[in-house]
C-alpha cells in the first residue's frame, strides 16, 4: 500500500512540475522584422486541447486554441507533435512576418482532462531589419552648354551616310556596264576575224594541194602512156 501511495504521488508531484516548467524560466527569442519565428514548447504529458497566447493564456490573450494537431489564425500557427511515452511532447508555435509590436511575453499550452494543465512562458524580441546605406554623392548635371545629340537623330544621320555609299555604288555599276560590254566586244570581233581569216587560208591551201596533187597525177598518166608508144613503134 505505502509503495502505491508513493508512485502515485511522484506521478502527480511529475505533472504539477510539467504544468510549472514554463512559470519557473521564461526563455528569450530574437527575430528580425519582417521575418518568421517559431518556437518550440516541451511537454512530458500530451493534452487535448493546444494554445497559443500573448502573456497569459486568459481571456482577450488567447491567439489560437484548438484541438487539432495543426492550426492557423493568420499570422499565427501551430503544430502539434505527439512522441512515444518515454519522451517529450512538442508543440510548435510560429509568427510570420514579423513586426515591432510583436515584442513581448507568450505562452503555449497543452490542456488535459484528467491532470493537470501545462504551460511555458517564453519572450519575444522583435529587431530592427538592417538598412543598406545610400552613397551620399550624387551625379553632376552636363553643363548647359554642351549638346548632345539625340540617338534618333545619330541613327538618322547614320542611315543616310550609310544609304549614300549603296545608290553611288549601284549608279556606278550601271555605268560600268555597258563600258564592259563595249570593251568585251572588240576582242570577239578581232579573234573572230582571226578565226575565220585562217579557215580561208586552210581552204585556199587544201584546193591548191587537191590541184596539184591531180595535176602531178594526169602528168604521170601521160608520161607512161607516152613511154608506152615508144615502145611499141620501136617494135
Amino acid at each position: 500500500m505505502n509503495v502505491c501511495h508513493t508512485l502515485i504521488c511522484c506521478f502527480l508531484l511529475t505533472a504539477l512540475q510539467d504544468g510549472n516548467t514554463g512559470r519557473v524560466s521564461a526563455k528569450t527569442h530574437t527575430g528580425q522584422e519582417g521575418g518568421d519565428i517559431t518556437v518550440r514548447c516541451d511537454f512530458l504529458y500530451s493534452g487535448r486541447r493546444r494554445l497559443f497566447c500573448k502573456g497569459r493564456c486568459e481571456k482577450g490573450n488567447i491567439l489560437i486554441d484548438t484541438t487539432k494537431d495543426t492550426a492557423q489564425s493568420g499570422r499565427y500557427s501551430v503544430r502539434y507533435k505527439k512522441n512515444s511515452v518515454l519522451s517529450s511532447d512538442f508543440l510548435y508555435v510560429s509568427i510570420t512576418k514579423l513586426q515591432k509590436s510583436d515584442s513581448g511575453q507568450y505562452s503555449c499550452g497543452l490542456e488535459r482532462t484528467v491532470l493537470p494543465d501545462s504551460y511555458q512562458d517564453f519572450k519575444i524580441v522583435v529587431t530592427e531589419a538592417p538598412t543598406t546605406s545610400e552613397p551620399s554623392s550624387t551625379l553632376n548635371p552636363f553643363p548647359t552648354s554642351t549638346f548632345l545629340p539625340s540617338a534618333a537623330a545619330t541613327t538618322q544621320h547614320s542611315g543616310r551616310s550609310s544609304s549614300s555609299p549603296s545608290s553611288s555604288t549601284s549608279e556606278t555599276s550601271m555605268n560600268e556596264e555597258p563600258a564592259k560590254r563595249k570593251v568585251l566586244f572588240w576582242p570577239v570581233v578581232v579573234v573572230g576575224a582571226v578565226v575565220l581569216l585562217v579557215l580561208l587560208l586552210a581552204a585556199v591551201l587544201l584546193i591548191v594541194y587537191i590541184k596539184k596533187s591531180e595535176h602531178s597525177c594526169l602528168f604521170e598518166q601521160e608520161e607512161k602512156l607516152r613511154a608506152h608508144q615508144d615502145g611499141g613503134g620501136s617494135l
